[in-house]
């Protein structure tokens, strides 16, 4: 019904700017992730229909169709079948609780003459879903040395527990950051001096 409502609204934007005649298939690849993520309700497949598809995608990677163009595999299937056994039982972790309502009406739009709910959902919004986010960009490259690696990893961790103690207990976000407690000490001695 919502991703009904979307397509109408899309063919109606589109054809104000002269559009005409959309196939459903070129009509769908106008639509944006974003237009689908804000105004349609999804939900993960289930824990025993998303072990078969992971299963059947790793099943061709460690296949024939998993190499590259010089004919070489892309993942050793003996350390990948090892890793997905041991990690098969995570993906009833990742699926959406049934009784959570993970979808709530913020309000309306109207885009090409229909009116559209907008429905954010709460999956991804919680900040450990974002530390997993962010923490790719912890490390810089791909090529770092182990020992590298470590203190580029404890200096995230150490920024994303600063991000987390101060959005906690400020009210107003400040323009103003930094992660050195030297300075943020220096900063407040002398503001007491000049401001007492």
């Amino acid at each position: 019904m919502l991703l009904m409502l979307n397509r109408e609204a899309k063919r109606a934007q589109l054809k104000g700017h002269g559009w005409t005649a959309l196939t459903e298939k070129q009509l769908d690849r106008q639509i944006t992730k974003d237009e689908l993520k804000l105004h349609c309700r999804r939900r993960t497949r289930g824990e025993e229909q998303t072990i078969q598809l992971l299963d059947q995608l790793i099943s061709e990677l460690i296949s024939d169709k998993g190499n590259d163009s010089l004919g070489v595999p892309l993942l050793d299937p003996i350390r990948m079948q090892h890793i997905w056994l041991v990690q098969k039982r995570h993906v009833k972790c990742i699926q959406d609780p049934p009784d959570v309502a993970l979808y709530t009406q913020t309000g309306t739009i109207i885009k090409g003459g229909v009116q559209l709910q907008t429905l954010p959902c709460a999956r991804g919004s919680t900040s450990l879903e974002s530390f997993h986010c962010l923490f790719n960009q912890f490390i810089p490259g791909n090529s770092a040395n182990s020992l590298n690696f470590q203190i580029y990893l404890l200096e995230g961790l150490h920024h994303w527990n600063h991000n987390r103690a101060t959005a906690a207990v400020e009210t107003e976000t400040s323009g103003l950051h930094t992660y050195s407690g030297e300075l943020v000490h220096s900063v407040n001695t002398n503001y007491e001096r000049v401001f007492g």
